[in-house]
Order: structure tokens, then C-alpha cells, then sequence
């Protein structure tokens, strides 16, 4: 299985993130499984309200299905999701036939996310072409106890872990959240792959994003992407183990 992880330009809307994700999957058409950051559909950012229609975010899924299907690519995302009068932070599997097979809503909401979206509930793992997959959404990693107890009964192998969070720590250390990622992946036995978003549009000056981490089954990081940069990483899984094939960054990667 031949996975890619995708730190992408966050842009404003909607539709300018599908084009960006829709040239991935194009381009990325070598790949079984595409991954990409916590709401990549909307874009993290101040008009999350705006971008969260339900007419809007359900059209472009329907496209993603159909890409999809038509490039027999697996796709991990994340998009806001209506159901009733609650919105969710939701994180989505469309597998390659092109049905949505997961849509896990994020529990572990940050205050302010908690002012519009609702907060989620259990968490399940799947079966995703003979590998068990499941995903803890960005600072659920928090939620150590919570997130291991969800999933350990099915032995998930790979856990995708999409996030928008800036690390101020060099990228041979594993603190903070990374600690707490290295200690999901030790204790289930599971490799941890994040999908981090690489800049921010609130505020242009932070620092510190992308720089997505890959961790083995025994807690170590086997991998750091580029930080602050739009990149791809791509990585082989076959066999119980992972092992990187090629990271490009910046101009190589951009779309």
C-alpha cells in the first residue's frame, strides 16, 4: 500500500480547496491512499462558518467520490459536516470505489471550536483494503485514555492523525503532543501518521506548522516533514511495516 501525505495550501473556500485536493489525486494517481489535514475541505480559519453549508460541503464530496472512483485512490479528509442542526468537525474515508466508508466527528473540541461545532462521540476502526485504520483528530491526542480504550479491542495498525497545531521544538525532540502521539502509537502497537496543515491564513506569521511526523510501533519517529512548507511524503506499507520512499517540499509539491 502506497500512502501520501499531503501538507497543502489551506486557501479561503470550499471550492479552492477541492481544486487543490483534486490535483492531488490526480497527479498522486500512483498512490493507493491520499492524506490530507483536519478540514481540508473548508480550510481551518475565521469563515469556517461561511465555508460549513451543508449543500456546499455535500457537492464536493460527491465529487471526491467520483475522483476517487475514477483514479481508484483512497482518500483521508476532513470537512465540516450538517447533520440536523449541529455541525461537526468530521475527518472522512472514501475508499476506491468511491463510497464514504468513515466519518469519524472529532470529541476532543478546543474551546473555541466548541462555540460552532458539536462535539463527537465513539470512535471505530476500519477496514481499509486488509489494513485496520482508524484516525485521532489533532489535540484528541490530549485524550490519551479516552482514544486507546475506543480503539485497542480492534488492533488498528494505522492511525491517521490529521491536525493544525504549530510546535515551537526542534524536530529531533518528541514533546508536547508528539510525546503523547509517540505514546498512542507504543501502546497499540500502531503507526501514527500525521497530516499537519503547514501555514495559517488567520494569522500569516505563525510559525511552526507542517512539519508532520510519522511514528512506528515502538513509539520512535521515523519521520519529520518539512515545517512551514507545502509538501508530500510518501511512504510504502506492506507487510506490518512502514518505510519513507520520497518527501517533496515546496515548488516540487505545489500545484
Amino acid at each position: 500500500m502506497k500512502i501520501g501525505i499531503v501538507q497543502m495550501q489551506m486557501r479561503w473556500t470550499v471550492a479552492q480547496n477541492l481544486t487543490t485536493i483534486s490535483g492531488y489525486i490526480k497527479r498522486l494517481d500512483v498512490l493507493d491512499v491520499l492524506i490530507f489535514p483536519e478540514l481540508a475541505l473548508s480550510g481551518f480559519h475565521r469563515n469556517i462558518k461561511a465555508e460549513s453549508k451543508e449543500i456546499l460541503i455535500e457537492n464536493a464530496i460527491v465529487e471526491l467520490q467520483n475522483l476517487a472512483k475514477r483514479y481508484r485512490t483512497n482518500l483521508f479528509f476532513g470537512a465540516p459536516k450538517v447533520v440536523g442542526s449541529n455541525v461537526f468537525n468530521s475527518y472522512f474515508c472514501i475508499n476506491k470505489t468511491g463510497e464514504v466508508i468513515a466519518q469519524w466527528d472529532k470529541a476532543g473540541l478546543t474551546e473555541s471550536e466548541s462555540q460552532f461545532f458539536a462535539e463527537g462521540s465513539n470512535r471505530y476502526v476500519l477496514d481499509l483494503d486488509g489494513t485496520r485504520c482508524t484516525t485521532v483528530i489533532c489535540r484528541e491526542v490530549e485524550d490519551t485514555d479516552w482514544f486507546i480504550s475506543q480503539v485497542r479491542s480492534c488492533s488498528p495498525e494505522i492511525i491517521v492523525w490529521p491536525s493544525y497545531i504549530s510546535q515551537s521544538c526542534n524536530e529531533d525532540t518528541v514533546t508536547g503532543y508528539y510525546s503523547m502521539a509517540s505514546e498512542i502509537a507504543k501502546e497499540l502497537d500502531a503507526f501514527v501518521l500525521q497530516c499537519n496543515w503547514p501555514q495559517a491564513l488567520n494569522d500569516q506569521n505563525i510559525r511552526g506548522l507542517g512539519g508532520s511526523r510519522i511514528f512506528g510501533t515502538d513509539g520512535q519517529c521515523l519521520l519529520s516533514m518539512p515545517v512551514d512548507q507545502i509538501a508530500i511524503s510518501i511512504l510504502e506499507f506492506s507487510k506490518g511495516a512502514l518505510r519513507s520512499v520520497e518527501t517533496m517540499s515546496s515548488l516540487e509539491s505545489a500545484l
